[in-house]
């Protein structure tokens, strides 16, 4: 798993890292990567994928993010690293819209952007030039199929930390868990709203009643 971690976070940096780094090789390009919060496991090894291909390739890489989930901050982050004027963006967005607006600026001033992890939203996708990372909707279809295969009646848990925008990578995966799995729910269970927690990152959790 680290190892597949490890592979992920190279390869993201190495896209982008490669864009420039081939253009007027005698001046040293700066890297800027953008990740949505640095309170989280995949932390690690982005920065040490960042450090290693601007070794690899001989650039700089400039690694930054909120301490904690803050989708302000993080965009002022980016907006940061554009006025800086980096030769290349590595972004991963926690909120796709208010990123989109901030990296059409980056479009604008010719830095080419690669999405990770995260990407913006389909009507936006010309702000960037690729992305890398899952593929959500699929992740969470299979992981219905799985709990489906051997759960043959009961109710089902789908937990999440905080409520999930109707454009986070959360609400893609929970999308799909649902989408897989209703055929096999109860019709008069439905599907209820999310309970409300005393605070943003309580766990909210929605059921779903499979058929024996």
């Amino acid at each position: 798993m680290k190892l597949g971690r490890t592979i992920f976070c190279l390869a993201g940096a190495a896209a982008i890292f490669g864009l420039v780094a081939g253009a007027n090789a005698a001046e040293k390009k700066t890297i800027g990567m953008v990740f949505k919060v640095l309170n989280n496991a995949f932390t690690p090894p982005l920065q040490d994928g960042c450090a290693q291909a601007a070794k690899d390739l001989n650039v700089d890489c400039i690694f930054v993010g909120p301490t904690e989930y803050n989708e302000a901050q993080e965009v002022q982050m980016l907006q940061d690293m554009i006025q800086r004027g980096v030769d290349g963006l590595a972004v991963s967005a926690a909120n796709p819209k208010a990123m989109a607006k901030a990296l059409q600026t980056a479009k604008d001033k010719g830095i080419p952007v690669v999405m990770f992890d995260s990407d913006v939203l389909p009507e936006d996708q010309g702000v960037r030039l690729t992305f890398i990372g899952t593929d959500n909707y699929s992740f969470g279809a299979e992981l219905a199929k799985a709990v489906l295969a051997t759960k043959k009646g009961g109710t089902v848990c789908i937990q999440s930390a905080r409520r999930p925008r109707s454009t986070s990578t959360i609400a893609f995966r929970a999308s799909a868990t649902r989408s897989a799995a209703l055929p096999r729910t109860s019709r008069s269970n439905g599907w209820p709203t999310p309970m409300a927690g005393p605070s943003r990152t309580a766990a909210r959790s929605t059921t779903m009643t499979t058929s024996g």
